[in-house]
């Protein structure tokens, strides 16, 4: 870096960014590493804007940093840094890099970062893709972000012997957090997500079928799978491989849901009948209505409720345990997806638009909360998700942007997250967590809307 000189007589360090020029009589090189520490202390780092900063600064540091040059090495794992200069100053300086693998990965994680956007929006995709390339400490970097409302807790990179993900289950049980994924090839995939890695490989697992549905549930200590084949038949595996009794009717199984306590709902020739675990006794069992698109348990363990979605936009209400059938709630016509609250006392009706409407009930107590709210879009969703305070869409594919919409359910703000890879489905593990499927692989967020993050986001603009 021949173009950063100092003065030798008084020590008065005299910075050229832009200018690569033989030093004048009476003045020294400095080595590289003296001269990039004097201009990084010269900037006053840690404490200060880098978007006050001159850009020829920024950029001298930018290169200094992907040489290694003394200090400045910390500027590629700080989050500050790497939002505030020009995207091009980080590609450019990047080429220096020495080494293949971190430079082929930290160019793949800035160019997840668009330039446009909210500070935290940017941030967040900062984070995913930095946990995405295993860069540790820049994705601590990025969590740290004050204003941050969607944390990254970690992020599974999509073996490349893997088929893509079709389908996503995840289930909390102590002491791990596990996730269960299908593949277009018929394969199951076993994620422990402590550890942040695969576990476990199951091909074939709808033995020649096309896998519609995959769902997760703990018994005996170990997470099970189960997964409903195109050709109609519920089949259940064991962590070991091993299957365990036919889960369903003998037969053809029209749609399944899952309870993580263990409790099965299949629907079979018009009956929607509850079984528990992998037992062929039936629980409870009701006639459903024709046209039936889907069913979603929720609540507790002790009181488990069942969703029910129709084609005509009838959704019906069922505890299992101590009603005797469901019960219809709301109509609407243009439903196109239904997510259920973690109790079941209530459910978000969502139209292809994005457009949501709550039904359901309130415990008593609740403060008041808007009924129906949305942000209109041109992809429909792919998959919903609901939790006590919040709803959260995930859609977009192909040459559209994938996004993530996390919806206040007290405020109605909408705040969207670039994604890094098409979404395939969204599944609850542990308390507020969620597990993200897309496809580049898996992600561990923990929604937190606090009223300071969510005014920053409104408030700040990169």
């Amino acid at each position: 870096m021949a173009f950063l000189h100092a003065v030798d007589d008084r020590g008065v360090i005299r910075f050229r960014p832009r200018y690569d020029r033989p030093p004048s009589p009476g003045r020294l090189d400095p080595s590289p590493g003296w001269a990039a520490d004097a201009l990084l202390a010269y900037t006053g780092w840690p404490d200060l804007l880098w978007s006050d900063q001159d850009p020829g600064v920024t950029e001298v540091l930018a290169r200094a940093a992907a040489q290694r040059l003394g200090a400045t090495s910390q500027l590629l794992d700080d989050r500050q840094f790497l939002l505030s200069i020009a995207p091009w100053q980080i590609s450019s300086a990047l080429k220096l890099m020495d080494k293949p693998d971190e430079r082929a990965r930290r160019v793949r994680v800035c160019d997840q970062v668009t330039f446009t956007g909210t500070a935290a929006s940017r941030s967040f995709a900062l984070s995913l893709g930095a946990a995405r390339a295993g860069l540790h400490v820049l994705h601590d970097s990025a969590r740290a972000d004050p204003d941050q409302c969607l944390d990254v807790i970690a992020a599974l990179k999509l073996p490349e012997d893997a088929a893509p993900i079709i389908g996503v289950a995840a289930v909390s049980s102590r002491p791990a957090r596990t996730a269960i994924t299908s593949h277009d090839d018929g394969a199951l995939s076993l994620w422990d997500l402590d550890a942040g890695r695969r576990i476990g490989h199951l091909p074939d697992a709808s033995q020649g079928s096309a896998i519609r549905r995959v769902g997760a549930f703990t018994a005996a200590g170990a997470v099970h799978a189960l997964v409903l084949g195109a050709d109609g038949v519920i089949r259940c595996w064991r962590p070991d491989g091993e299957a365990c009794e036919p889960a369903g009717p003998t037969e053809r199984a029209d749609a399944v849901a899952v309870h993580a306590c263990g409790l099965i709902a299949v629907l079979a020739e018009g009956t929607v009948a509850v079984r528990e675990g992998c037992q062929q006794r039936t629980g409870r069992r009701s006639t459903a209505r024709s046209g039936l698109r889907g069913m979603h348990f929720a609540g507790p363990e002790s009181a488990p409720v069942l969703w029910l979605h129709y084609g005509d936009g009838a959704l019906q209400r069922w505890s299992v345990l101590t009603e005797r059938a469901p019960a219809t709630i709301a109509v609407a016509p243009t439903t196109y997806l239904v997510a259920a609250a973690p109790d079941g006392s209530t459910a978000a009706m969502v139209d292809a638009s994005g457009y949501w409407t709550l039904v359901g009930t309130r415990r008593a107590g609740s403060s008041a909360r808007p009924s129906s709210g949305g942000v209109r879009q041109a992809d429909p969703p792919r998959d919903a998700l609901m939790d006590d305070g919040w709803l959260m869409l995930a859609g977009g594919h192909g040459s559209r942007r994938p996004w993530l919409r996390l919806i206040d359910l007290a405020t109605s703000a909408v705040f969207t997250w670039p994604l890094d890879g098409s979404p395939v489905g969204v599944s609850r593990c542990g308390e507020g967590e969620v597990v993200l499927a897309t496809s580049h692989g898996l992600a561990l967020l923990l929604p937190g809307l606090s009223p300071r993050a969510c005014t920053a986001i409104k408030g700040r603009r990169s």
